[in-house]
């Protein structure tokens, strides 16, 4: 075979590549676990159904083939549908996702969102307020900003991670620290993503090592807005909100499934240290994490 046939062959795979990525974003649901994957339907479509944008706590209360989407943007839980297929349908400077609808089941809705500045292997939000909880142009948010994996061109992940399947975007490469050492100051966090943890700072007691009490769970907290940190602590689960909560004990009250003590908004500092008195009724409210918050801008990471 002389050149010019091999110069052929080579643009030829070139232009092929685009071709790929669009048949791997089309193969991938039923590779990842099976993924319902909500269609994008027209303007007319979408006004045409009552329960369109309408506040749900469930998808039966929406109109097929729109679901309950619980959206962190706005905090809020509506019926909604896909915004897009591809980049192309979304304005310039964002990129289209999918992301699991939140309701317990494997459905994903598609949405655009931003390119953001979170490199691989970072924490992530799927559907960020702002660009600052997004991923770089050319990785996916898994909750781990994340590369494409198991199908050529993208076939294998780098040392130090693995190629997670079930992720309504497809195969993707996850972060994993297991048997491996990590930096001084650092411990090897599991996450609740089945398989992924990271290296980070421990606030708390680390009761992934050490178990907590009978009747305690371990919870842990990880935060894009500081990567290379985690909370944890032994709580007490609970149902219902506020004071009304079951089974909290003492001077404590239910926020999110979880037991926190009760503290008052006028008090200097009323919670421990990496806590924050968190609003709940009138002046009071309860002492939770605040690993959302950002670090002082002349505090360098990792001190």
């Amino acid at each position: 075979m002389n050149g010019r046939v091999w110069g052929a062959v080579a643009v030829g795979v070139l232009l092929a590549l685009p071709l790929v990525g669009l048949l791997w974003m089309s193969v991938s649901p039923q590779r990842a676990g099976t993924w319902r994957r909500l269609p994008m339907i027209s303007p007319d479509e979408r006004l045409a159904r009552p329960s369109f944008l309408a506040a749900c706590t469930s998808s039966a209360e929406c109109d097929p083939p729109l679901a309950c989407f619980s959206d962190r943007r706005y905090d809020r839980q509506t019926c909604s549908g896909s915004d897009c297929l591809i980049d192309a349908d979304c304005a310039l400077g964002s990129v289209c996702r999918w992301n699991p609808v939140g309701d317990g089941t494997k459905t994903a809705m598609a949405s655009c969102t931003f390119v953001g500045v979170r490199e691989e292997g970072e924490s992530c939000l799927r559907l960020p307020r702002r660009d600052e909880g997004a991923c770089e142009r050319g990785l996916v948010c898994a909750d781990w900003c994340a590369r494409r994996c198991g199908l050529w061109p993208f076939n294998s992940c780098p040392e130090g991670y693995f190629c997670a399947e079930d992720d309504p975007n497809g195969p993707v490469c996850l972060p994993t620290c297991e048997g491996r050492e990590c930096p001084e100051g650092e411990q090897c966090v599991r996450e609740t993503t089945p398989g992924v943890s990271v290296c980070a700072r421990v606030h708390g007691p680390n009761c992934q090592r050490e178990p907590c009490a009978e009747g305690l769970t371990c919870k842990v907290d990880t935060s894009p807005v500081r990567p290379g940190e985690a909370w944890m602590e032994c709580v007490t689960p609970c149902t219902g909100e506020g004071s009304f909560a079951s089974p909290c004990p003492g001077y404590s009250a239910c926020l999110f499934g979880t037991c926190h003590d009760i503290c008052s908004l006028g008090e200097e500092d009323p919670c421990a240290p990496d806590y924050i008195c968190v609003p709940m009724h009138g002046d009071s409210g309860v002492c939770a994490w605040a690993p959302q918050l950002p670090e002082p801008v002349d505090a360098p990471r990792g001190e």
